[in-house]
């Protein structure tokens, strides 16, 4: 997937990799049309994945 985006960033979270894409597209989702922080971005992955289930054992 990070092949197909320019500003993609590979990116390993919580052990398992996953691709980091902060871009003009997800700022449609905010009212100031601000990209967001890729370290806000991290930091809630890390606190939501691991409530999924099935998350740890992949």
């Amino acid at each position: 997937m990070a092949d197909l985006l320019n500003t993609a960033q590979k990116r390993t979270v919580l052990g398992h990799p996953a691709v980091l894409h902060s871009d003009r597209t997800i700022a449609i989702w905010r009212q100031d049309s601000v990209v967001p922080d890729d370290a806000a971005l991290l930091s809630v992955a890390e606190k939501v994945l691991p409530t999924i289930p099935g998350w740890g054992n992949g």
